[in-house]
């Protein structure tokens, strides 16, 4: 748990730095809010994988390498040509990618837990349709 609440602080910061990228270089900018905003997204992705008991690492991987491809993308269109838009559309199909990862997690963590404890799940049931509903 510690883990997901030290990688949603991570990722409002990098969205916070987000906000005021005209402040900075667009070097340091970049690589604070991007890297903060996106990789505060793994950190949550392995941390809702253990609390949800999948030691599956598959999409983990896949989306640590989809992440790292988004920000060589965002350091492309920042430092070689210089497109906004791409670097929106990058970065918004990353947090998109990183959304359906938590929903799928959460809801094949539900699925276990109700084969494992149908009566005792109603807890994790509400709290997991809540991060579902918000990530959705």
């Amino acid at each position: 748990m510690f883990l997901i609440a030290a990688a949603f602080s991570v990722t409002s910061t990098g969205i916070l730095l987000l906000a005021t990228q005209g402040i900075w270089p667009a070097i340091v900018s970049v690589f604070l809010a991007d890297c903060f905003a996106l990789l505060g997204g793994i950190p949550l992705l392995i941390g809702l994988a253990k609390f949800w008991n999948q030691e599956s690492p598959t999409l983990v991987i896949t989306v640590i390498a989809l992440c790292v491809l988004t920000i060589a993308g965002v350091y492309y269109f920042t430092l070689v040509s210089d497109e906004i838009m791409w670097r929106i559309r990058l970065f918004t199909i990353m947090i998109i990618i990183f959304d359906v990862s938590y929903v799928y997690i959460i809801s094949k963590g539900l699925q276990q837990e109700r084969k494992r404890r149908p009566i005792m799940s109603v807890s994790p049931n509400f709290g997991a349709f809540t991060a579902i509903a918000l990530f959705a």
